[in-house]
């Protein structure tokens, strides 16, 4: 079984220098086991669909860039006031998660693209 993406992959998708990620590989393990959860797993790298894999990007950047779900900071001048708000849709989410839309367009891959589809030919035996 391989993993959806790897830590290479995602300091790629977020265009980190020198292509680490920094003490953070446990939102890689997070994303991957959280798609695993919806579609399963895949023998083989190649076998992943673009898409899955675009997703699972995704969940991990969400929780590498914004672990503590911030919608809103302010910072003063004089005193540095600093105000943490979380608001709107998703701020009671923290972290790595799948969003509703994910998990449902993941549902569509859930099992189905991996399955190996094959036939064989039956014979009637003649009865005659």
């Amino acid at each position: 079984m391989v993993d959806i993406i790897t830590e290479a992959e995602l300091a790629g998708y977020l265009q980190l220098a020198d292509g680490a990620v920094p003490n953070d590989a446990i939102v890689v393990t997070l994303a991957n086991g959280l798609v695993t959860e919806v579609v399963g797993k895949y023998d083989a790298a190649g076998d992943v669909p673009a898409r899955v894999k675009a997703i699972t990007l995704e969940v991990a950047a969400r929780g590498w860039r914004n672990p503590q779900a911030y919608t809103s900071v302010t910072v003063g001048i004089d005193d540095y006031d600093k105000t943490v708000r979380r608001e709107g849709k998703g701020a009671d989410k923290v972290g790595v998660y799948l969003t509703d839309e994910e998990r449902a367009e993941l549902g569509d891959y859930a099992g189905v693209l991996r399955r190996r589809v094959g036939s064989f030919r039956v014979q009637v035996p003649d009865v005659s």
